[in-house]
């Protein structure tokens, strides 16, 4: 998650377009999924959002996520600057209901 502070700077393009495949190369089979959403506003249409960006990544286990990221997680942090001057808060959590509609992402 990173969080829109002053001044924030994300690059989603150069994050979907190059981040996002680093993760999917280094991760390999151990990432069952990866979704990624760039904020639009608050609760009301005329307030900032509370995140510029959030990533989400899913594993069968924490296990897997700390072995699988373990091993590549300098090479991830040392591209954070090349699209954001925002670092990234961290949380590890467990779906416990997922019920989403298809979405078309060809615009």
């Amino acid at each position: 998650m990173y969080p829109k502070i002053e001044n924030c700077r994300f690059d989603a393009e150069y994050y979907l377009t190059t981040h996002i495949p680093m993760i999917k190369e280094a991760l390999g089979t151990a990432l069952k999924g990866i979704e990624f959403e760039t904020g639009i506003s608050g609760r009301e249409s005329s307030s900032s959002p509370s995140y510029v960006a959030i990533g989400h990544m899913y594993f069968d286990s924490v296990e897997e996520y700390r072995n699988a990221m373990g091993y590549h997680v300098e090479k991830m942090k040392r591209d954070i600057h090349k699209f954001t001057n925002v670092m990234p808060i961290i949380q590890i959590g467990e779906v416990r209901l997922s019920s989403v509609p298809e979405i078309n992402l060809s615009k």
